[in-house]
């Protein structure tokens, strides 16, 4: 079921809370997808220990049911906006803390509120991510320039192998988006996401992070695991063999498995 969060500034985000007495589990998508993105996901999740989690999915602003994004005057929209966005999702539900999943630009925002909210986090997962451009490693200009001009077709073999997308072929598109999206929303999140470095703070981040990555992953290159999980204090470093972008979808009983584990590990305070 559809609800909202409200942000301080008004803004509705759009959410699905599975609800219930479990650990709540904050789910953030990548870029220009809705929080259908992890419909999969989050039922696996929670048949893997009935009543332990409870996952919420987020609509990004601008993005699915959630309201549009500031005006472009208002200046650029960064990933440290969208994690301050967070605090009012766990408010609104009345959440002192929980532990976030974030994937590829969903990544990056989970590392900003990893660094500024540290106190309202449990465990972090950080799926597909990569540190930002300065200190990351490139992926091949070809893909960010599908990825700049939100280009679905193209950018669905990256995120699975082919003979899943093939098997999937009919479900594939609304996996990537439900709606569609206004170029110069996609437009924005793609420059938040080139601009994104947490460098810095990466370092100072306490939270126990499980770092996540395909092994064949040409978004975001295997390197940037390797690179978070060595920058972060507190992490894991978990490979999904043979995935690209999106475990989530394609190996999803491997990526069930890692994080349900992790999280099993590192439970929230009571």
């Amino acid at each position: 079921m559809t609800t909202f969060a409200s942000t301080p500034d008004g803004t509705r985000l759009a959410l699905n809370d599975a609800r219930g007495p479990g650990e709540p589990v904050l789910l953030v998508c990548g870029q220009g997808q809705d929080r259908h993105f992890w419909h999969g996901f989050s039922q696996a999740l929670t048949a893997t220990a009935p009543g332990r989690w409870r996952p919420i999915a987020v609509d990004p602003r601008g993005i699915g049911d959630s309201d549009p994004l500031p005006p472009a005057d208002a200046g650029p929209w960064q990933t440290r906006d969208m994690a301050h966005d967070l605090i009012a999702v766990l408010d609104t539900l009345g959440l002192p803390r929980a532990h976030l999943i974030g994937f590829s630009l969903g990544g990056r925002v989970a590392q900003w509120f990893a660094v500024d909210h540290g106190d309202r986090l449990g465990a972090l997962v950080l799926a597909g991510s990569t540190p930002g451009n300065a200190h990351g490693v490139a992926r091949d200009p070809e893909v960010s320039a599908m990825l700049a001009r939100g280009d679905l077709a193209a950018l669905a073999a990256t995120m699975v192998p082919p003979d899943w997308a093939a098997a999937h072929a009919d479900a594939l598109p609304g996996l990537m988006r439900r709606r569609p999206i206004a170029l110069p929303v996609l437009r924005r999140y793609y420059e938040a996401s080139e601009a994104h470095d947490a460098w810095a703070g990466l370092a100072t981040a306490q939270a126990p992070t499980l770092v996540l990555h395909g092994t064949q992953d040409p978004v975001n290159v295997p390197d940037n695991g390797r690179l978070l999980a060595e920058r972060l204090p507190h992490a894991e470093l978990a490979w999904i063999e043979g995935a690209r972008h999106a475990p989530f979808w394609s190996h999803l009983p491997a990526t069930v498995d890692a994080v349900s584990a992790f999280l099993a590990r590192h439970p929230l305070p009571r």
